[in-house]
């Protein structure tokens, strides 16, 4: 047995939930001396772990980048409701026009689309 093997072994072991023990009697039974299996299977563990903190730090950026999306649609909205309503009663008069709330609106929305479709999770 190679190391890509042991690797595939301790993955599929692990996952299964098997204790290190478990998986060390494995690989000996294969080849493998008890200290290598033992290196095996903490490498394998700290990439595992690091795979599943990427895969948080994608969740949180997902879930930050979603309230970005909902807070621009909602400043946008309220610029262009304020802005047409300005426009639809001014007879003659002053017209009130929400740039900053309309510009600050589209940004946020397409930073936080571009953000949350660069982040989400896919199954």
């Amino acid at each position: 047995m190679d190391i890509n093997e042991a690797v595939k072994e301790v993955k599929k072991l692990l996952s299964e939930g098997k204790t290190n023990e478990t998986i060390v009697k494995a690989l000996t039974k294969k080849g493998f001396s008890e200290d290598d299996a033992l290196q095996v299977i903490s490498r394998v563990q700290v990439v595992n772990e690091a795979e599943q903190t990427g895969s948080e730090k994608k969740k949180e950026l997902s879930e930050k980048y979603l309230r970005h999306l909902v807070t621009g649609f909602i400043s946008l909205a309220i610029g262009l409701i304020i802005t047409i309503y300005s426009f639809s009663h001014s007879s003659g008069g002053e017209v009130i026009i929400a740039p900053v709330a309309i510009l600050v609106g589209i940004i946020w929305l397409i930073q936080g689309l571009v953000g949350w479709l660069k982040n989400r999770k896919i199954h």
